[in-house]
C-alpha cells in the first residue's frame, strides 16, 4: 500500500532498490543493536539489586533500611541535622529508612538470577533491548513514517544508547516509556489507553523514571485539548467532531489517572512526590550536569557518580556516542519547528522534553535515542510529503532516501563487525566484549570467590564505593559493607568518609573503629593512598590480586592461615603469572592487561607494571591508538630508572631513554596530550642531569 504521506511513488528498478536497501538497512541496524546488547553483565549496581531482591524472595520484605550496611546507620552518630538523601529519614526507633523506588525490578532480577544465573540476566538484557526496538518500530508504523526510516533510527539507538544498555531498573523504565509512547501514537482507543495505564503502574514500581511516562500522557492530552480549542474557537466547529471529542475524553481520563497511578506503590502517596524531591535535591546541591569537578572547591559525594556528569563534558568528546548525540540534538531543533508547523504539538513536546532531559546529565543521553529519533523521522516525512505536494516530483527525495538507506546499511554492517570483533569496545576503552556471562573486569567475582574460600567466618568487609554492591552479593561470606552504590542506602556523610579513607585523609584506624578485618579495593588512583597505606602497615597483608582488584586481610589469629597461604609481597610477586592470569580474565586481553598494569602502578610496584604495559602494548591496535598506555609505561620506566640509579645501577639511564621514547610515542598518537608533554620535558632534563653526573 502506498504511504499516505506521498502523492507519487517511485516505480521499477528504483522502487526495488528502495525496498532492498531499506530491508538491508533495517535488518543490519537491528542486528547491530542486538549485538551491542549481547554483552556481559557489567552494572556495578547489580549486586545490591540482587541482594535486596533475594531478601524479598526469602521473607517477602522490601528492603528500605540499612540492611547490609556495616557499621549500621545510627541516628545518634549522624545527629538530628544530618543531611539525608531525598525521602530518607530516621524512624521513631532511630532506624535509618529510605524510599526503595526500584523494589519490583529487584524482585525480577533476583528471580531471574535464582532461575538461571548470569545466563538468565543476559537473556533479560537482550529481551529489554529487543522490546525497545519493537516499540520504536510500532511508533514508526503508527505515525505512518516510511518504514525505511527504521534503519537510521535503530542505528542512532545503538550508537547513542549502548552506554545505557545496562541491566538496571532504568532499562526496564526505558522499555516501558518507549512502548507507552507507541500506544499514544496514531488513533487513540480504550484498549491502548488501558494498556498505557497498566504499563504506568508497572513503571511506577520499576524505577522513578515513571515520571517521563506521565509526561508523555500529559503531552498527548494537552495536544487533544489544544485541538479541541482550535476546532471550537478558530474553526467554529460546534459540536466537536466525534473522533476529536472521543480522543479528548480518552486522553483526559488517562492524564487524570497518572496521579493515582503514582501512588500504587508500597510507599503509597509519598512515591508520587519522590521524583520531584530527587530533582530538587540534585538542583539544590548542584550535582547534575557538571563538566569540571576539579574547578569546584567542595564536592557533594553524589557528584562522583559518573552518570551525573554533563553529557558534553570535555572528556566525553573522545567517545563516538557524544558526537552522534550532539548531531541528534542539533537535528531536533528544526525537527521540533517542523512538527509545530504541522500542528503535531504532542510529538513536538515529547521531542523537546527528551532532548532537554539529555542535556541535564549523561545518564539521560539514551532518551532522545529512544524517542527523538523516531519523531525527527516524522518531521522529515511530513516535510517531504509537503514538498511533494507542492512540486509533484519525487526524484530528489527518492535519491536522497536511497543514499541514506545505503549509508545506514554500510554503517550498521561496519558496526556489527566492530562489535563482534570487540574493536568497538577496545577503541572506547570499555571493559566489555561480545558475548554473555559477566565482566570480570567490572564485577569483582574473583575476589568474591577468594573471600568465600578463605574468610574464616562470615563477617562484614570494607569495599570501595564502586565495587561495594558486588562484593556484598557475590561474596557469600561478606555480610555487610560500609556503603553501597545505592546512594540512598547511606547518608552522604558515610559516602564522604569512604572517599576520605581512600584518599588517605582518614587514618587506617577507621577500619578498626568499624570492626572490619578484610578490605577489597579497585586499583584506581582514588584508592591509591589507602592501598599504599595498607601495604605499608604491618597489621595488614595483601592476599589476593586480580586484574585491577586487590584484597587485604588484617593480621589476626583468625586470618593467620589465609595470610600464611596467600600473602603477596613485592619480593614474592610473580609478574609473569599475573600477566597470564590477566589474559585469562577477559577475551579482550589488552583491556585486562591495562587493568592489571594500573593496579600495579597504584600498588607502587612500577617494575612489574612495566612488564604489564609491555604486554598490553604488544597488541598492534593498542600500540597505535592508546596514548595513555605509552604515557603510563613511560612513567613506570622513569620511576624504575630512579630506583636503579639510586642503587648505583647505571642501567637506569637506559630506562630514562626508554621512558623518553614512550612519551614520544604517546605524542605521536595525540600531539596535544599534555601529560605526555610535561613528562617528556621532565625526563629529558633527568637524562641531561644523569649524563652530566656520569661523565
Amino acid at each position: 500500500m502506498a504511504d499516505p504521506m506521498t502523492t507519487d511513488t517511485p516505480s521499477g528498478r528504483i522502487r526495488i532498490a528502495q525496498r532492498v536497501l531499506g530491508i538491508a538497512a533495517c535488518a543490519l541496524a537491528a542486528m547491530f543493536v542486538l549485538a551491542l546488547a549481547r554483552r556481559p553483565i557489567s552494572s556495578v549496581d547489580l549486586g545490591y539489586h540482587l541482594a535486596y531482591g533475594e531478601v524479598f524472595w526469602q521473607t517477602g520484605r522490601i528492603v528500605d533500611d540499612d540492611t547490609f550496611i556495616a557499621p549500621p546507620i545510627a541516628a545518634e552518630a549522624f545527629g538530628p541535622d544530618a543531611e539525608l538523601p531525598p525521602g530518607a529519614r530516621f524512624d521513631e526507633d532511630g532506624h535509618y529508612r529510605f524510599p526503595n523506588a526500584n523494589w519490583l525490578t529487584q524482585v525480577i532480577l533476583a528471580g531471574l538470577y535464582r532461575a538461571g544465573g548470569f545466563g538468565a540476566l543476559n537473556a533479560a538484557l537482550l529481551a529489554l533491548v529487543a522490546a525497545i526496538l519493537a516499540a520504536q518500530a510500532a511508533i514508526v508504523h503508527r505515525l505512518k513514517v516510511p518504514w525505511v526510516a527504521l534503519g537510521p533510527i535503530w542505528l542512532v539507538l545503538g550508537w547513542v544508547g549502548h552506554e545505557r544498555f545496562l541491566l538496571r531498573p532504568e532499562l526496564f523504565a526505558f522499555a516501558c516509556l518507549t512502548w507507552q509512547t507507541a500506544l499514544l501514537c496514531g488513533r487513540t482507543t480504550w484498549p491502548r489507553v488501558a494498556a498505557f495505564a497498566a504499563i504506568q503502574v508497572l513503571a511506577v514500581n520499576l524505577h522513578s523514571y515513571w515520571l517521563l511516562g506521565a509526561g508523555v500522557a500529559l503531552a498527548f492530552a494537552a495536544d487533544a485539548a489544544l485541538r479541541a480549542a482550535w476546532a471550537r474557537w478558530v474553526r467554529k466547529a460546534r459540536p466537536l467532531p466525534a473522533e476529536l471529542r472521543r480522543r479528548l475524553v480518552l486522553l483526559g481520563v488517562l492524564a487524570a489517572a497518572m496521579v493515582p497511578a503514582a501512588a500504587i506503590h508500597p510507599a503509597g502517596p509519598s512515591n508520587a512526590v519522590f521524583p520531584f524531591r530527587t530533582l530538587d535535591y540534585l538542583r539544590a546541591h548542584d550535582i547534575a550536569g557538571q563538566s569540571d569537578l576539579g574547578a569546584k572547591a567542595e564536592l557533594h559525594p553524589w557528584e562522583t557518580v559518573g552518570e551525573f556528569a554533563a553529557p558534553f563534558a570535555p572528556a566525553a568528546w573522545d567517545l563516538p556516542s557524544t558526537w552522534v548525540l550532539a548531531a541528534l540534538l542539533i537535528a531536533a531543533v528544526p525537527a521540533a519547528a517542523g512538527l509545530l508547523a504541522h500542528r503535531r504539538w504532542a510529538e513536538a513536546a515529547v521531542l523537546a522534553a527528551m532532548s532537554l532531559a539529555a542535556l541535564s546529565m549523561r545518564r539521560n543521553m539514551i532518551l532522545p535515542a529512544l524517542l527523538a529519533a523516531p519523531l525527527i523521522a516524522l518531521a522529515v516525512a511530513l516535510t517531504a510529503a509537503a514538498w511533494r505536494r507542492r512540486s509533484r516530483s519525487a526524484h530528489a527525495l527518492v535519491a536522497e532516501g536511497l543514499v541514506v538507506a545505503a549509508l545506514a546499511a554500510v554503517l550498521a554492517a561496519g558496526g556489527i563487525v566492530a562489535v563482534m570483533t570487540n574493536r568497538f569496545y577496545l577503541g572506547q576503552r570499555r571493559p566489555l566484549h561480545f558475548g554473555g556471562g559477566a565482566s570480570r573486569l567490572v564485577l569483582p567475582l574473583g575476589p568474591a570467590a577468594f573471600l568465600d574460600a578463605n574468610l574464616p567466618a562470615p563477617a562484614p568487609a570494607y569495599a570501595d564505593q564502586t565495587i561495594s554492591s558486588s562484593v556484598l552479593f557475590f561474596a557469600d561470606r561478606v555480610t555487610g559493607v560500609p556503603a553501597l552504590t545505592n546512594t540512598w542506602a547511606t547518608p552522604p556523610a558515610r559516602m564522604e568518609r569512604l572517599f576520605q579513607l581512600g584518599a588517605g585523609q582518614l587514618p587506617l584506624s577507621t577500619l578498626d573503629d568499624w570492626g572490619l578485618d578484610a578490605v577489597v579495593l579497585q586499583g584506581r588512583p582514588i584508592n591509591q593512598a589507602l592501598i599504599r597505606g595498607l601495604l605499608a602497615d604491618d597489621g595488614w597483608a595483601l592476599v589476593h590480586v586480580e586484574t585491577w582488584f586487590c584484597v587485604f586481610a588484617r593480621r589476626t589469629e583468625a586470618n593467620a592461615a589465609m595470610i600464611a597461604r596467600h600473602e603477596i609481597t613485592r619480593g614474592s610477586f610473580d609478574a609473569g603469572a599475573f600477566i597470564t592470569a590477566c589474559r585469562r580474565a577477559d577475551p579482550v586481553e589488552p583491556m585486562a592487561l591495562r587493568a592489571g598494569a594500573g593496579l600495579l602502578q597504584v600498588l607502587g610496584w612500577h617494575e612489574g607494571a612495566v612488564d604489564l604495559w609491555d604486554a598490553c602494548l604488544a597488541d598492534p591496535y593498542v600500540a597505535k591508538h592508546f596514548q595513555e598506555a605509552w604515557l603510563n609505561r613511560g612513567v613506570c620506566l622513569a620511576v624504575r630508572a630512579g630506583n636503579r640509579l639510586r642503587a648505583g645501577d647505571r642501567g637506569g639511564l637506559d630506562d630514562l631513554r626508554a621512558a623518553e621514547s614512550s612519551f614520544q610515542r604517546a605524542l605521536a598518537i595525540r600531539p596535544d596530550y599534555e601529560p605526555a608533554q610535561k613528562n617528556l620535558l621532565q625526563v629529558r632534563r633527568d637524562i641531561q642531569t644523569v649524563v652530566s653526573a656520569l661523565r
